[in-house]
């Protein structure tokens, strides 16, 4: 999440009574905002600790609905594929760098709480897993070509339903 990101939630939240904003002065700095959670907001993250549904949320990859619709782009060839997922790498590379810059420049200077060493190492590790995992699908496109990643269809193969309709 970028930092305007993050203050946009928390304005929403500010919105909804969950958490108060209050500007405070240091010397010559300029003044910043603290935010704090509020009763409301405590009872709303404690109805939604409770609810189940929190931790068996599903996860949704925008990026395999796009590998999906290569599929089926006719014409398509195994340099265009390569370069999609090359340009995927280098959006991940560079996710992975603001991680590390992030942990380092805001978990360095002082021990960070083990719930945020918790959420940056499951970032960092999502992170790196795609990228392996990106690496190694370009690795598989390079050897058995990308005919071998398309549909049934394009590949000559019939679908079940055509061959029933055939017998």
């Amino acid at each position: 999440m970028s930092t305007p990101q993050i203050y946009a939630v928390l304005r929403r939240l500010e919105g909804q009574g969950l958490v108060s904003a209050k500007k405070e002065a240091e010397s010559s700095a300029p003044p910043r905002t603290v935010y704090a959670i509020t009763k409301e907001g405590r009872e709303a993250l404690a109805r939604m600790l409770e609810d189940e549904g929190m931790a068996s949320q599903r996860v949704l990859f925008q990026f395999d609905t796009v590998l999906s619709a290569m599929g089926y782009i006719e014409g398509l060839r195994a340099k265009q594929s390569l370069a999609l997922l090359q340009a995927r790498i280098r959006v991940v590379e560079a996710q992975l760098e603001e991680c590390r810059k992030a942990w380092e420049s805001d978990c360095s200077r002082e021990p960070a709480p083990g719930l945020v060493r918790a959420i940056f190492d499951h970032r960092r590790g999502y992170l790196e897993g795609e990228l392996r995992w990106l690496r190694s699908l370009v690795n598989e496109i390079r050897d058995r070509g990308w005919a071998s990643f398309t549909s049934s269809k394009k590949r000559g193969t019939r679908s079940p339903q055509t061959r029933k309709r055939r017998s």
